[in-house]
């Protein structure tokens, strides 16, 4: 019993000494992807009894061989190795010696699961520190920089894993099954890029995107399903009536300016761009707009012949206006046109009658006080874009969908995680800044 006892002492001596001794290796990420058929019954029984006789044979053999040496006892020791790149390391560290700095913290939980300060930060932090450096913020301005930026990305994260959570609860087999087909044929199409080779799709997506191709695959999963949500939930609830876009019209339209008019290009443009972000009547290019031109005189200057002259024979307002060095090169006022049109102008009786009857006219009357001659003319008049404008209306269309998105996307995350979910949001970005200001304002 003794001499077992002893002999199992040595066994376990040599494997530790063996193992203490023998030098460190690298560990390389080798990913190979198995098919369902490789894990058939017969074959898996093989390898494991194959397996298993090789490596008892061969530890056996060398046990045998080592017996006769003397036996050391070694305290086992747990090595662990950790890769950690400079930016981990100076995060960890900190600025400077003593300075106090948070690397990771907890800062709330959606549906039970934690979101750290990380998850936030990380995404963001080359355009907090651009901001940084590119404007001397005194730590009052920074911090609320912070709470604006940092609230949107908080928001944002919180929408996901909600909408993430309320997808997945309600997946079925079979479309769990066809997600999982979809993603495959994405992985294969994404290794056929690289002539087939796998490790060469791993490279370029981590070089482009920064992420590795599981992640990205992942991610686009995950868009699916939240796209199928919307889908389900949301867009059944938005509605936009022909009615709704004249809403928005009316609060440009003129009655005067009834006709469909051709309107340049670039002009349609800029409206569209606008209305990413602005609504139709807070858009310049959209409204109405008159331009008007003066020519003030003495009523004792000789110019006032050359004037009269000049626009006997058809000569242009402006080159009239710049031989007779009006001021401003005889430009004098520019008008937004509201609804009532030229009579709702801020201008006096005499010039908006004069106006009116010079449209039907040659756009220009004259005015003459005891002290001085007018001339005024319509140098411009621009009309409202019109509701028929096919290209506007269907921006419009649009920017109304996406607002009606929106608010019922908001509504549904409120029926998610109930009426202080926003407050909620408001506390996570506050605890998120509090550590970014820590990390970034040395």
């Amino acid at each position: 019993m003794q001499r077992s006892m002893m002999r199992w002492f040595a066994i376990i001596g040599l494997l530790t000494a063996t193992g203490c001794t023998s030098q460190l290796g690298v560990l390389v990420e080798n990913t190979n992807y198995v098919q369902v058929h490789d894990f058939t019954g017969e074959s898996a029984a093989k390898a494991t009894s194959e397996l298993t006789g090789e490596l008892t044979d061969e530890l056996t053999d060398e046990l045998t061989g080592q017996l006769t040496e003397p036996v050391v006892f070694v305290e086992e020791i747990e090595v662990v190795e950790s890769v950690l790149d400079e930016r981990e390391v100076l995060q960890a560290l900190g600025p400077a010696v003593g300075v106090p700095i948070t690397v990771e913290a907890l800062i709330g939980k959606v549906n039970g699961r934690p979101i750290f300060a990380n998850a936030v930060l990380e995404p963001v932090e080359d355009r907090i520190r651009a901001q940084l450096r590119r404007e001397e913020l005194t730590q009052t301005e920074f911090a609320d920089y912070l709470l604006v930026e940092l609230g949107y990305e908080v928001s944002e994260l919180v929408k996901r894993d909600l909408l993430l959570t309320e997808a997945n609860s309600g997946i079925s087999p079979e479309l769990a099954y066809g997600l999982f087909a979809v993603i495959g044929q994405m992985r294969k199409d994404l290794a056929s890029t690289q002539g087939g080779s796998h490790a060469q799709m791993r490279l370029l997506t981590q070089e482009q995107d920064g992420e590795s191709v599981d992640s990205f695959l992942e991610s686009n999963r995950e868009q699916i399903l939240i796209e199928k949500l919307y889908r389900e939930k949301i867009w059944p609830n938005v509605t936009v009536t022909w009615r709704d876009i004249q809403r928005v019209f009316e609060k440009i339209h003129i009655e005067e300016f009834d006709s469909i008019i051709q309107v340049e290009d670039a002009r349609v443009q800029l409206i569209r761009e606008g209305l990413m972000k602005l609504p139709l009547e807070a858009i310049p290019a959209a409204r109405g707009l008159i331009i008007l031109g003066r020519i003030r005189l003495e009523t004792d200057d000789p110019k006032i012949e050359t004037v009269i002259e000049m626009f006997a024979e058809g000569t242009p307002f402006l080159e009239v206006a710049a031989a007779v060095d009006a001021k401003d090169g005889g430009i004098w006022s520019k008008h937004d046109l509201k609804v009532g049109g030229i009579e709702a102008l801020d201008l006096s009786d005499i010039i908006i009658n004069g106006l009116l009857n010079s449209e039907k006219e040659n756009k220009l009357f004259t005015h003459k006080t005891s002290k001085s001659q007018l001339w005024i003319a319509i140098l411009e008049l621009k009309e409202p874009i019109s509701v028929y404008n096919r290209d506007i209306q269907i921006a419009v269309r649009n920017q109304l969908q996406n607002e009606q998105f929106y608010l019922e996307l908001n509504r549904f995350l409120q029926t998610i995680w109930g009426e202080h979910g926003m407050f909620e949001v408001n506390k996570m970005a506050d605890r998120v800044a509090r550590i970014a200001l820590q990390r970034y304002f040395q």
